[in-house]
């Protein structure tokens, strides 16, 4: 089946199924992140920050369109804004975990709203790290590539920009729980 025609003019940068064999195994391949965001200029933003670090972005501007593409096109990490409407990002994160309970990419969540709950219930729907409205792309890849680099080795990211204005309490920081 051909997974292209099945999704919507909302989901870019399709190129058509790919095996789904783990990233050791891809030779040659490059690191694909999943986008779900509505917003045209943070979606645009984040993309073009992905495609600066040589990582393939595929985005999605609604739950259904994400979880249409992520069976059609393994990714190795999902950005996924919170605020999506008409499912929640927390209901995607949660869809995302339960249909692949052993092959779930890593998740990174986006929202402006930044309140505990709101974090709790992120790391509840199976995020991995949350990053809070306004962010640096800067920021936003040093996450990336924490969550990737177990997949492919030592990271060549790029490094931040030295002096770069960061704001350190617009970012929570979720670290995996150790047993």
């Amino acid at each position: 089946m051909n997974c292209a025609r099945r999704l919507t003019s909302s989901v870019t940068n399709y190129s058509g199924p790919r095996s789904r064999m783990p990233m050791d195994n891809r030779p040659n391949d490059r690191i694909t992140a999943l986008v779900v965001e509505q917003d045209p200029f943070t979606r645009d933003l984040i993309c073009l920050a992905l495609e600066r670090a040589k990582i393939e972005p595929l985005t999605a501007s609604y739950s259904a369109d994400a979880l249409r593409l992520i069976h059609c096109q393994p990714v190795d990490l999902a950005i996924i804004d919170l605020l999506l409407s008409p499912d929640s990002g927390l209901d995607l994160m949660a869809q995302i975990c339960a249909c692949m309970p052993k092959h779930a990419p890593p998740i990174i969540a986006l929202s402006a709203l930044g309140f505990e709950h709101i974090v709790l219930q992120a790391i509840a729907a199976g995020a991995r790290d949350f990053i809070m409205k306004p962010f640096s792309t800067d920021l936003l890849l040093e996450r990336v590539f924490r969550l990737v680099s177990p997949k492919i080795g030592s990271p060549t990211s790029p490094q931040p920009t030295q002096g770069h204005n960061r704001r350190p309490q617009s970012l929570v920081r979720i670290e995996p729980a150790h047993a």
